[in-house]
């Protein structure tokens, strides 16, 4: 079974009337999946997120930092095998491995970032929380969005 080759939106459900939202939506076809997101990067949200986007060839994340976090997380190829290393372990660091091999490709994302100074949308890194409150920081190259775009207008908040 083949990826659909519309995109997938998936944007920071705080946004619902945001001219960043709504200069993102203006611009893909109509057919487009549209997801809102609470803006909470949890390893069980990321895992929601991964059942839902993985079917796209190429995600669209429009948020704050927590929102571009859980999509880089739910972008990775087999969120499902690499969600136990941010359960485990003393550490706060977690390093994928494997980022260079053939056949391990995110999928691409593009980064439209609404709050200034994360760094989401250019890093390899992701903070995510633990079900036990505790956060880690994932780190790899797969984590860095393909692409980024800036709004034209930051929402009232930024």
């Amino acid at each position: 079974m083949g990826l659909e080759e519309n995109p997938v939106v998936v944007f920071d459900r705080n946004l619902a009337s945001a001219a960043a939202l709504d200069d993102c939506l203006s611009a893909v076809p109509a057919r487009t999946v549209v997801i809102p997101l609470e803006p909470s990067c949890t390893v069980e949200v990321v895992e929601s997120l991964h059942s839902r986007i993985k079917r796209f060839a190429r995600v669209i994340a429009v948020g704050g930092g927590a929102v571009l976090d859980t999509v880089k997380l739910a972008a990775l190829p087999d969120w499902t095998s690499l969600k136990t290393s941010p359960e485990v372990g003393r550490s706060g660091l977690v390093a994928l491995q494997g980022c260079n091999a053939i056949g391990t490709m995110a999928t691409p994302i593009q980064a439209i970032p609404t709050t200034i100074g994360t760094g989401a949308e250019a890093s390899g890194v992701a903070l995510v929380k633990r079900s036990d409150g505790r956060r880690r920081l994932v780190m790899g190259r797969l984590l860095k969005p393909r692409y980024r775009f800036f709004p034209r207008v930051l929402p009232d908040s930024a």
